[in-house]
């Protein structure tokens, strides 16, 4: 187990020996022991790399099982139990683009909940476990996997851990790929911390078009969310999802930079928008109710739908139905309110449907 390797060789050496040949042969076995601890270490980590590195290349993903010990788990879960509290229902965005759009909660799309630490805040903390996982990982990732990796040689930096919780209740992610906006991020790491967790639990992840049938490589790959696991796959290419959990299901995920890749979307990125005014943020406010409205609907649509969301429609400001036009593809007010005029129940599911894919694909 890796973690119960690293955590031992950080508390190798012990206490200091009393004077004289037997506390200098104290020190001195000691310190023997303390790097055999880290050769083996150093060489544990090499044999994890070597077989993860060989994954990614033919599959696009791989899984390493063990890697925390099953008590680092335990701890991290202990440490986080907290900060529960403070988890937010996940959004998407929905959206044509990164201008015009709105964040949005869509359970039957995305049905988590998380929450985003603060990197230097875990550092001056006293969540001893949560920065062992970290330091593992990153250890994994930096100093193994970017000298045995080609798309990983350049990795530089990562974002800040973002823990999650699938409730139960068959909650959910749809099928999406973590990067379509080339803004650098090259590699996903979920660490799983479910010491509890069963079969009949699911919230199994699904990474699909691993590998091709010219290398043996196999079409979906499920991976159960198992305590101490590790799971991971190129954020910019693997189409993934997370199958309906049924019982609590707890993972931490950090996505690591390719360099060139974030140099570039940060050149590329438009400046800082200037505070909104009031008024402007009351249309987006009202643009945003009013898809959460469209998309809240869980039953068939219904001709007494069609017509209140029309209805609806008539009664929001320009600047709140403009921002509506835009994330629906419509040129103009006038088209998209024609369009309202002249929609369907059938219509209705399309535009559903459509609104559910930008939230995925963005």
């Amino acid at each position: 187990a890796e973690g119960a390797l690293v955590a031992t060789s950080a508390g190798a050496g012990g206490g200091k020996g009393k004077g004289g040949k037997k506390g200098k042969k104290k020190s001195k076995d000691a310190a023997n022991a303390k790097k055999q601890l880290t050769r083996a270490v150093d060489k544990r980590y090499a044999e994890v790399a070597d077989g993860v590195a060989a994954a990614l290349d033919s599959l696009g993903c791989a899984v390493c099982d063990a890697f925390l010990a099953h008590e680092t788990i335990v701890g991290v879960r202990d440490e986080i139990r907290s900060l529960e509290r403070h988890y937010k229902a996940s959004e998407i965005w929905v959206g044509k683009d990164s201008d015009i759009g709105a964040q949005i909660t869509v359970p039957r799309v995305r049905g988590d909940k998380v929450l985003w630490v603060n990197d230097l805040s875990i550092q001056q903390s006293s969540m001893t476990h949560v920065q062992t996982m970290l330091a593992s990982i990153d250890r994994l990732v930096f100093r193994e996997l970017g000298g045995r990796v080609e798309r990983l040689r350049h990795l530089s930096a990562r974002t800040d851990p973002m823990l999650a919780i699938y409730p139960g209740g068959g909650s959910r992610f749809q099928k999406h790929v973590d990067n379509t906006a080339r803004d650098g991020r090259r590699l996903t790491v979920l660490c799983y911390l479910n010491p509890e967790w069963k079969p009949a639990d699911g919230g199994s992840l699904r990474v699909l078009e691993c590998g091709t049938p010219e290398d043996g490589g196999v079409t979906a790959l499920d991976v159960a969310p198992v305590a101490g696991r590790l799971a991971m796959f190129y954020a910019d290419e693997m189409p993934h999802e997370v199958r309906p959990a049924h019982g609590m299901r707890h993972a931490m995920t950090v996505w690591y930079y390719d360099k060139n890749e974030r140099a570039e979307a940060l050149a590329k990125a438009p400046p800082a928008p200037k505070e909104e005014d009031q008024a402007h943020m009351r249309s987006r406010q009202e643009a945003r109710a009013f898809l959460l409205w469209i998309l809240a609907h869980e039953s068939e649509p219904t001709q007494a739908a069609v017509d209140a969301i029309a209805q609806r429609a008539k009664k929001m400001s320009d600047h709140a139905i403009k921002i509506v036009a835009g994330i629906t593809g419509a040129p103009s007010i006038a088209e998209f309110m024609n369009a309202l005029d002249l929609m369907t129940p059938a219509s209705l599911a399309k535009l559903r449907s459509d609104l559910d894919e930008m939230g995925i694909n963005n």
